[in-house]
């Protein structure tokens, strides 16, 4: 029976300061269970979500910046998480993914932003870090490091929208890349956190605030994996016709999701996370040495033009708190949560988050929701266990990544009592938590 006794923390708490020595370890034990899933539920998997916490009370600037200049107005809602903790939803264009049959299908996935006044972010608050990317950022003129935490984002043209973000007084950064510079690429702000458009060059209004992108930047970092043609092409393909709409008098087009990028201190700290994701998703992971930085390219059969990136640059401006800082302060905080997928901190909310079209419905599902468990269980791997009669949520907080990844498996998690769901009226986002202190089963609605 879950009860507060359970979520009783260990000595070490949220506010312990990066350099601590932990006791586990992650992956670093003989007990560490291997994953053998099935190629139906290993090659079945798509990007549906990318989310970021902002502070209290800002999320509804934040929900209209998207909704103006990335998404379009009726492409937006928000969902109660609890005590007036509110969840901002913002769907983009369709991606493309690979069926069961072979051929390519539509996936539209969601920009979340997550305003939540109890969950915690230890002794530097969300407000605090907020304001520090903000300032790190300034009027957008000059690349910082941790610049390169964004999600990559195509569109077909380029041209109103930077007329419109130009007419408001929004600060962006412009790049090119590709051979001959055919790709543009327009970095914004929202909450702290960066966004990207990437067009074709040949469709923006005035190119006069572009330069390529430099060395010192990691160039080979922030290009596409493939050819303008081919994501013209695609975009054409899965949104013709319904992925445009009006603001403010000029015509914007949804962007079709490309790629995620974490900045990082090495990338020879995520081994954890890339073991992990060949065995449950079938990823393949390539890294490459620039010389003067190192970056790693996560791709996947079932996602023929999405990837995910680590990006390594020491030579890219830094503030007060460095990309180094920020990884271990991360990790300190997800360290502190009690085991048990109970608990909960506000880094959490700052995830990419994996959706199974495989397993649905199938009799596979208890099999892979006890098997995924037992691996990050047995792992030390820091997590957050969230669900409810259908489906089954692993936030997981590997070590030398700041950003969440969530595996979620439309599989009812069945008795296991460790899968509660959402309730932000408790630092523990823990809905049974709040049940039986407060005898309230309506956290949802409070």
């Amino acid at each position: 029976v879950l009860g507060a006794v359970a979520l009783v923390r260990p000595s070490q708490d949220r506010d312990r300061l990066p350099g601590a020595v932990l006791d586990a370890k992650v992956g670093e034990t003989s007990e560490c269970s291997t994953i053998q899933w099935p190629s139906t539920a290993t090659d079945a998997w798509t990007v549906y979500k990318y989310t970021i916490p902002v502070t209290q009370g800002t999320g509804p600037v934040a929900n209209e910046l998207m909704a103006t200049y990335l998404t379009g107005k009726l492409a937006t809602s928000s969902a109660a998480l609890g005590c007036n903790g509110t969840k901002y939803v913002n769907t983009v264009a369709s991606m493309p993914i690979v069926v069961t049959d072979g051929s390519i299908s539509a996936f539209s996935m969601e920009l979340h932003l997550v305003d939540a006044a109890q969950l915690s972010t230890g002794s530097i608050t969300m407000h605090d870090w907020q304001t520090y990317f903000e300032g790190l950022n300034g009027d957008m003129t000059l690349f910082n490091r941790f610049m390169d935490n964004k999600v990559q984002m195509f569109v077909p043209s380029l041209g109103d929208f930077q007329e419109l973000v130009e007419a408001d007084g929004v600060d962006y950064l412009g790049r090119l890349s590709g051979e001959e510079n055919e790709f543009a690429h327009m970095l914004v702000q929202v909450a702290g956190r960066i966004y990207e458009l990437v067009g074709p060059a040949r469709t923006l209004a005035d190119s006069s605030k572009f330069s390529s992108w430099s060395a010192s930047e990691c160039a080979g970092a922030q290009a596409l994996s493939m050819s303008l043609e081919e994501y013209l092409g695609m975009y054409e393909r899965l949104n013709s016709g319904k992925a445009t709409f009006e603001a403010k008098g000029f015509t914007l087009y949804r962007p079709m999701p490309v790629s995620v990028h974490v900045a990082t201190d090495s990338i020879q700290q995520q081994s954890q996370l890339t073991e992990d994701l060949h065995d449950v998703s079938s990823a393949s992971t390539v890294t490459y040495d620039a010389g003067s930085c190192a970056y790693s390219t996560t791709t996947w059969d079932s996602m023929p033009l999405f990837t995910a990136r680590y990006v390594a640059n020491p030579q890219a401006t830094e503030g007060q708190y460095t990309v180094a800082f920020f990884e271990a302060y991360v990790a300190e905080q997800h360290q502190a949560m009690v085991p048990g997928g109970f608990d909960w901190d506000h880094f959490l909310d700052n995830h990419v988050g994996m959706e199974n079209l495989g397993a649905k419905g199938s009799s596979l599902c208890g099999g892979l929701v006890d098997d995924l468990k037992s691996h990050l269980d047995s792992c030390h791997v820091p997590a957050g266990y969230r669900g409810n009669s259908f489906s089954s949520h692993f936030y997981t907080g590997y070590p030398g990544s700041s950003l969440t990844w969530e595996y979620y498996l439309y599989c009812s998690p069945g008795d296991s009592p460790e899968f509660v769901n959402i309730c932000t009226c408790l630092p523990e986002n823990n809905n049974k938590l709040f049940e039986e202190m407060s005898g309230d089963r309506e956290c949802l609605f409070d």
